[in-house]
């Protein structure tokens, strides 16, 4: 299926229950995603190259900073879904290793039927609330979503692995070329990048590799190389101390003009002001 394009989002605190279908673009936003999807069969979802597989049965929580896309689904399937706001999340007391993984990038599984029974009893309310101009009202429906991320529990990994358990990852017999150079991008951009180097990694001429992916993934490959070190520049401003200029070059950037101009592109926000988000009163993001 060919990208039209990543859309870049905002929600806020947002809840709501409604008809999906899938999505021709990728998108991306600042909050913390906590969903699923009551269907009966699998709903496939692209998180950047890599396709996964949620099983009706999982909840999965995830950064939107990653690009997604809604891939397969069943007809007039529902999806309930929270978008936190970053600042929100870091304000909970959760457990770290949690916040760690999701701040990481990592996408993670809980399969808790007595908890879904309880979330889907709840959605209602939230959503409600999250329409809610009140701040007693949107801060009642915060403290919820605290105690329902602190019974968050991520299914168990397999005793070999070092990740915390995620969706089914869907490998094809053969990695397309498309996903070769995303994989090489995603694992490089914190470097100087060459056309010439991921076209390689994809076996290639240069300029089918452009056309490729701009096909693919609806952006061309600079602009993704900038998003993929801004959502990291993101990570360690929101996770660390570490001074601005560090993180700046740390991530892949040249210059610091281009750094400021890309992040605030991105996320409306410069750097700094993004920062203090970290340490808000609740009622700074209700």
């Amino acid at each position: 299926m060919a990208v039209k394009s990543i859309i870049d989002l905002k929600f806020g605190l947002f809840c709501d229950v409604l008809k999906v279908h899938s999505y021709d673009s990728l998108h991306r936003h600042d909050e913390i995603e906590f969903l699923f999807f009551p269907n009966k069969n699998p709903t496939i979802v692209r998180f950047g190259a890599q396709i996964v597989e949620i099983k009706p049965e999982q909840t999965v929580l995830f950064w939107g900073a990653i690009p997604h896309q809604l891939m397969n689904i069943e007809d007039d399937n529902l999806q309930y879904w929270v978008a936190i706001p970053p600042e929100a999340f870091l304000y909970f007391d959760l457990s770290p290793s949690i916040v760690r993984d999701v701040m990481n990038g990592k996408i993670l599984v809980e399969s808790d039927q007595d908890l879904r029974a309880i979330d889907i009893a709840a959605y209602p309310v939230w959503k409600r609330e999250s329409a809610s101009s009140q701040q007693d009202v949107r801060r009642t429906l915060l403290m919820s979503l605290e105690s329902r991320l602190r019974r968050f529990h991520p299914m168990e990994a397999s005793a070999d692995s070092l990740h915390p358990p995620q969706p089914k990852l869907l490998v094809p017999k053969d990695k397309n070329a498309f996903q070769s150079m995303y994989d090489y991008i995603s694992v490089n951009f914190r470097n100087p990048v060459r056309v010439k180097a991921i076209a390689e990694a994809a076996g290639l001429h240069p300029n089918y590799a452009i056309a490729l992916f701009k096909e693919k993934c609806g952006i061309n490959i600079s602009s993704l190389i900038t998003m993929l070190r801004v959502y990291e520049a993101q990570r360690l401003i929101l996770t660390t101390d570490r001074k601005i200029v560090d993180i700046a070059m740390d991530t892949g950037f040249s210059s610091m003009s281009n750094f400021y101009k890309s992040f605030k592109k991105i996320t409306f926000k410069n750097p700094g002001d993004y920062r203090q988000v970290v340490y808000p009163s609740r009622s700074d993001f209700m």
